[in-house]
């Protein structure tokens, strides 16, 4: 079996894209230009300085009146204003500014490309493996990982709950109505040690073939769709080690539950009839059925219980448990 985990698109540009990753490089790549900026201004403002204090030696080696000289505080502040209004102009008409937006879409397309060329592989992939009769089972992981372990559980359930049974089951096949006539007539397949009789119910027997299955060359007739189902799911346990019995024979087994008041009689046969099929007779259920009936002696009964307030003795206990047996 394999598990194929979907996700939409959506989901996955929410899953995978780092927003933080790219502002945080986007904020790298403007400070990378502003730092460069930086230092090319800090050299250009030494060249400056260097070139106007040359200018001034040469004026003060050439005698010039001192009026003429030059004023390197006033010339370099208004280089400095100049200088910073260039910069700015810099920083906002520059082509390599990085852009926010384009570099989310830049990333967002990538994703995209990715989970298209992803899903067409796996499309690929499932194909193949179906044509080696291999089981996918597909599943949606676009809501809560808690979510989706819930119903892989609930998908996995029969399969890990019956492992011991994967290869057995494979042997099992549910038989039509009509095609059970043709396994009974081969010389191949054979009815199994049950008979007619049911291997999930045999002290209930029904006697049909109309929910039949094929397993190891033996046919075994399931009571309803039910019971063919969970044949189907365990058909080694059904079989292998499990005697079959004798339904047919006349004589019925009877079991009696004796003992003191509330110590779970009742109880204890109602497991037994829920695991055996056998039928639960309770003596308080007989009297609430027989008393009502239209009858001589259930009339007398009712007289002598509900109008005369006389109690049942061990006789008429005795005939209702007879009657209801036969």
């Amino acid at each position: 079996m394999i598990i194929v985990l979907r996700t939409k698109l959506e989901k996955t540009l929410e899953r995978c894209m780092d927003k933080n990753a790219i502002e945080a490089d986007f904020e790298s790549k403007n400070k990378k230009i502003e730092d460069d900026l930086i230092k090319a201004t800090d050299e250009e403002r030494k060249a400056k300085a260097a070139e106007l204090e040359e200018e001034l030696e040469n004026q003060k080696k050439n005698e010039d009146p001192e009026e003429d000289w030059v004023k390197i505080d006033e010339q370099m502040e208004e280089w400095e204003k100049n200088k910073q209004q260039e910069n700015e102009d810099f920083l906002e008409e520059n082509p390599d500014k990085p852009d926010l937006e384009a570099m989310i879409q830049e990333e967002k397309d990538k994703l995209q490309e990715m989970h298209e060329a992803d899903e067409a592989r796996l499309e690929e992939f499932i194909a193949f493996v179906k044509e080696k009769n291999v089981q996918v089972v597909e599943q949606t992981s676009d809501v809560s990982a808690e979510f989706v372990f819930i119903k892989l559980i609930d998908i996995l359930k029969k399969r890990i709950r019956y492992r011991h049974d994967l290869v057995e089951r494979e042997q099992a096949q549910p038989l039509k109505v009509k095609e059970v006539k043709f396994y009974e007539c081969s010389y191949t397949y054979k009815p199994s040690k049950f008979g007619v009789n049911s291997p999930l119910s045999p002290y209930n027997p029904i006697k049909t073939k109309d929910f039949a299955v094929l397993y190891r060359e033996r046919i075994y007739y399931l009571a309803n769709h039910e019971e063919q189902e969970k044949f189907l799911l365990e058909p080694s346990k059904f079989t292998k080690n499990v005697e079959s019995c004798p339904n047919d024979l006349l004589i019925k087994p009877r079991v009696s539950v004796i003992g003191l008041p509330k110590c779970g009689k009742t109880t204890l046969c109602e497991r037994i009839a829920l695991k055996t099929g056998a039928i639960h007779l309770n003596m308080e259920d007989i009297i609430e059925s027989y008393i009502r009936r239209d009858a001589i002696y259930a009339f007398n009964l009712r007289v002598r219980t509900m109008m005369q307030g006389q109690s049942f003795g061990d006789d008429d206990l005795v005939k209702l448990l007879h009657r209801r047996l036969q």
